[in-house]
């Protein structure tokens, strides 16, 4: 953030913009993930589900937010004062970043990566196994007869794929 606000002096606002937008996909990729990965450990019990709701609830909010405000203040000031504001309010964020602690996590698979992707990868299937299954029965609860055997077949055969 820092080189492209001193790039910015030099004329090529186009390219460093789009630059710094590619870079913020790239991180934002990245930190959407880790931040939800973070709250079983900062919070426990039901307070889980309420933090996974304020997060998914104030990034969309943020999505919408943060441009328009960057175009008015654009409109109004130019770059280079919203690029002095972007700078400061990261770095604001970052000293608030410092201050949250979380715990260790000792890694619960040994091997190598393979081994733990395939791990993982066999535990989503699993459970998407058994919403479907949830689903299933659901439907097959509040379906006519002729429902219910089409239901019934579907789920013997997820029931069957299972082992």
């Amino acid at each position: 953030m820092l080189c492209a606000a001193a790039a910015l002096s030099g004329g090529n606002a186009i390219a460093v913009i789009s630059l710094l937008l590619v870079a913020l996909s790239v991180l934002g990729a990245f930190e959407t993930p880790t931040v939800q990965a973070c709250i079983p450990q900062m919070l426990s019990g039901d307070d889980i589900v309420r933090g996974n709701a304020v997060v998914n609830q104030v990034a969309p909010v943020s999505y919408l937010t943060a441009p328009m405000l960057g175009g008015v203040l654009y409109a109004a000031f130019g770059l280079k004062p919203v690029m002095d504001i972007s700078v400061a309010c990261f770095f604001i964020t970052a000293s608030f970043e410092c201050f949250i602690r979380l715990r260790r996590q000792p890694m619960g698979h040994g091997g190598n990566v393979l081994r733990v992707i395939r791990h993982d990868f066999i535990i989503s299937i699993k459970f998407n196994v058994a919403i479907l299954e949830f689903a299933i029965k659901k439907c097959y609860d509040k379906g006519t007869g002729s429902e219910r055997n089409k239901i019934w077949q579907l789920y013997m055969t997820v029931h069957s794929g299972q082992s």
